[in-house]
């Protein structure tokens, strides 16, 4: 595994910023010698999808592969651990223990992404006998980059214990903000610290509110019927889910499309929005937040309150997740960044207002200089919510290794 990842960086450069190597530094860290089939087997699978995994690509790269790349963050973020962090060969001098086991990507292959029911066996019982010193009490990192409630079974069962993190979408099991939650792979070339540019000007913004989900889900079926209606002057466009497509043709997404209806997509369009629904789903987690983000555009959410604390989920309880990962809180759902508070980069639309059709008047009615104070905070935050595959500056997993310094180091 250090020899394929110093062949990559002999080939396309560095991924980590000197930071990151800096911060990786401060302890010690033992990699597990697992055999391949945990690590270099399936990503070297997935790399024959393209390789936006390792560097960056343009829209037309990403549109081939998105359905692969939304899942795999656990990639890069492995490549950059392996990078940055100051490794020992004996585990009795070691600080913190980095399990190689791409969760996501070994699952996804297996044809079962859920629970990895289909590789029980490598997941479960042949991975748990591996990991031999997890009973010590000392700090063992799982890399897991899908929703929690997707996890394999020794990874939940892993997060039950104090010395234990699993670097995923989210919901957390940890109090307050997700020390170990990391946004979903964008790979979009410019979106690249290295390259980007700024968001764009107000008047530069063509798209008002931008609408690119599968129309299901109250709130979702709620928006996207008020859309159908709107007769104002403002933009906005329904594009319906992203679903990738070999050519350029296509239609947006109608209710009743059938699931494989190609629909051609900009992975770059967030940039000309102003706003961008981004309404509960399946999952607590959302690849199009961060995008939004990354883009220096404003998502738009609908706040439930349950007992426990205020969600952007659709239900306090999920069906056979079972607590302390559920109800998703706001405080669960995102990642930790120390001084960043939410709410002053998101719109949230009132649950009433959605249901009764008043949710594009509700964003009309937004003050101009409240849009901007808001887009000025996003543009001083959007490189928390990007993976710089050159490492040419601090990014989403400088904040990871700032979260695990804390946790190894208490």
């Amino acid at each position: 595994l250090f020899n394929y990842f110093r062949d990559i960086e002999a080939n396309l450069g560095p991924t980590v910023h000197s930071s990151d190597i800096q911060i990786g530094h401060q302890w010690k860290t033992y990699l597990y010698p697992l055999n391949n089939s945990y690590h270099l087997d399936p990503m070297k699978k997935l790399l024959q999808h393209g390789a936006c995994y390792f560097r960056a690509c343009n829209e037309t790269e990403i549109r081939v592969s998105y359905e692969c790349l939304e899942y795999h963050a656990e990639v890069p973020v492995l490549r950059k651990l392996m990078d940055s962090l100051y490794f020992v060969f004996d585990p009795t001098d070691a600080d913190l223990f980095l399990v190689p086991a791409l969760g996501s990507t070994i699952c996804s292959f297996s044809g079962c992404r859920p629970r990895c029911n289909c590789a029980k066996e490598l997941m479960y019982s042949n991975l748990k006998d591996q990991l031999t010193m997890l009973s010590t009490g000392k700090p063992h990192l799982f890399l897991s980059s899908h929703d929690s409630i997707l996890a394999p079974r020794l990874f939940l069962e892993a997060q039950r214990l104090n010395n234990a993190r699993v670097v995923d979408y989210g919901p957390s099991i940890e109090t307050g903000y997700g020390k170990t939650i990391v946004p979903s792979l964008d790979p979009l070339v410019d979106r690249q610290s290295y390259h980007w540019t700024g968001g764009l000007p107000l008047e530069e913004r063509d798209i008002f509110a931008l609408a690119n989900f599968g129309p299901r889900y109250p709130q979702r079926l709620a928006v996207y019927q008020e859309i159908q209606s709107y007769n104002g002057t403002k933009n906005i466009l329904f594009t319906g889910a992203h679903r990738p497509c070999n050519s350029s043709k296509g239609e947006a997404g109608k209710i009743g499309d059938k699931k494989n209806t190609c629909r051609p997509f900009s992975p770059g369009i967030h940039r000309r929005a102003l706003f961008v629904f981004c309404l509960p789903g399946d999952c607590a987690y959302q690849k199009r937040i961060f995008d939004t983000w990354a883009s220096v555009a404003i998502p738009v959410v609908v706040p439930f309150d349950c007992k426990e604390g205020k969600t952007h989920f659709r239900l306090c309880t999920a069906p056979g997740f079972p607590r302390p990962w559920h109800p998703s809180l706001v405080t669960k759902t995102y990642p930790h960044i120390p001084g960043l508070d939410y709410s002053d980069i998101i719109i949230e639309v009132p649950p009433e207002v959605v249901k009764s059709n008043g949710t594009i008047k509700f964003l009309e009615e937004i003050p101009e200089n409240k849009i901007l104070r808001m887009l000025q905070k996003i543009e001083r935050v959007r490189h928390h919510f990007v993976y710089d595959l050159k490492g040419s500056a601090p990014d989403a997993f400088t904040s990871l290794l700032l979260n695990l310094a804390a946790w190894v180091e208490q």
